[in-house]
């Protein structure tokens, strides 16, 4: 495909301006920054947070904002830049970048303008890197440059959105305050956890599959709350820390009447409705007080885990696996896993294969809401451990059966 003319038209224009009467304050680790208007946080793209424009496809086809979480130190900007910009191999670079020196608000950046092929698609990509005096930072923009309308109107989207954005930027290292307040203290604590189970349409094969849904959540004393369990457990939280690194699913939490507010850390505010003292409705799952294990604890059971994915048009049948845990109550364990693919030909005929992993024994050990299984080989792994009630055991969303269901 042939290069397309990428013209300097964010040279020079990156300066102080007013921000929009409509601009909302949001942030995402180290970066405070102003949501332009028709965009929306799409959750996290690896370690990225992911804009995306969702309000015309027409003036900004495929169009995204990703935002770095950043590093400290980091080395030279432009060096960290390319670095992070170096295509995979599934991108490939038409032509040659565009490279040049901007001043956003007191702070040299790095920029970066090319055109990249990601999977046949032809896209047109911005890099701002941002030299703080002990970090770098990163914004990056992407658009479709599938022909030269589009490809103009992914310019005029980096020009009219992303400079002032990127004008208003501020920084937590730098001295910026934190888009969400102080907490308050407040009456939940610990984890609150709950399933319902729903149907949902299956497109490859068609048909109505049972699907579980699961909601986990740790309350504090001092009005935090985080989605699921953080990597501390049943210890303290970390919360600036998770912050920092990019957490976005974490905030204050305060009770009003039977609603729950959740005040998120990026800015984002939702709401869940309190049924009475021991049950909240999230909207589609119901959750409820759970408790962390003491350390050492001990118990007896199974987790079977199985998972389905139809074939394609063509073949009938599909892949399915299987895995079960055995739990002792001397602390050790066994892990078994299954795969099969097996199906037939909408000619005649079928095939089947299986494969089975050697079975894993080891020991495991609670502590701080956490159990570690430890095999003989190999690194240990971690998982978050709840009671339900005084005796039933959820490991990682995973309830745990009696031993005599094996």
């Amino acid at each position: 495909m042939a290069r397309l003319s990428v013209p300097l038209l964010i040279a020079g224009v990156l300066q102080v301006c007013a921000l929009p009467a409509w601009a909302e304050t949001r942030q995402f680790a180290n970066t405070v920054y102003e949501l332009p208007k028709g965009w929306e946080a799409n959750g996290k793209a690896d370690r990225r947070l992911e804009l995306r424009y969702g309000a015309d496809d027409d003036r900004c086809d495929s169009c995204r904002i990703l935002i770095d979480p950043g590093v400290e130190g980091g080395g030279p900007i432009g060096e960290w830049r390319d670095e992070i910009a170096a295509p995979g191999e599934d991108i490939s670079v038409i032509g040659g970048p565009q490279l040049h020196h901007e001043t956003i608000r007191d702070w040299p950046a790095e920029v970066m303008l090319r055109q990249i092929e990601e999977r046949g698609r032809p896209k047109f990509q911005a890099y701002i890197a941002i030299d703080l005096p002990a970090r770098n930072e990163l914004i990056i923009f992407e658009g479709s440059a599938r022909d030269e309308e589009t490809f103009n109107r992914s310019l005029a989207v980096l020009n009219d959105d992303i400079t002032p954005m990127l004008n208003g930027l501020q920084f937590i290292s730098e001295g910026a305050a934190p888009v969400l307040g102080p907490p308050e203290p407040g009456d939940l604590k610990g984890p609150w956890f709950g399933t319902a189970i729903r149907n949902q349409y299956n497109g490859l094969s068609g048909t109505m599959d049972l699907v579980v849904d699961r909601r986990l959540m740790t309350f504090y004393a001092d009005g935090r709350f985080i989605r699921g369990i953080p990597p501390s457990g049943a210890g303290p939280l970390d919360f600036e820390g998770l912050v920092a690194a990019g957490e976005t699913g974490l905030g204050n939490y305060v009770v009003t009447g039977n609603e729950v507010e959740l005040r998120f850390a990026d800015g984002d505010v939702s709401r869940m409705r309190m049924i009475n003292d021991s049950t909240i409705d999230t909207g589609r799952v119901n959750i409820r007080p759970a408790t962390f294990p003491p350390d050492g604890f001990r118990f007896a059971g199974v987790i079977r885990s199985a998972r389905y994915t139809a074939f394609g048009a063509g073949v009938s049948g599909g892949v399915g696996s299987e895995s079960t845990q055995i739990f002792r109550s001397d602390g050790s364990f066994t892990d078994s896993s299954f795969t099969g693919a097996f199906g037939s030909f909408d000619t005649g005929g079928g095939f089947t294969t299986t494969a089975k992993q050697p079975e894993q024994s080891g020991h495991y050990e609670v502590a701080d809401g956490l159990i570690t299984l430890t095999p003989p080989e190999g690194e240990p792994r971690t998982a978050w451990i709840i009671l339900e009630g005084a005796n039933s055991v959820i490991i990682g969303g995973q309830p745990v059966s009696a031993p005599h269901d094996e």
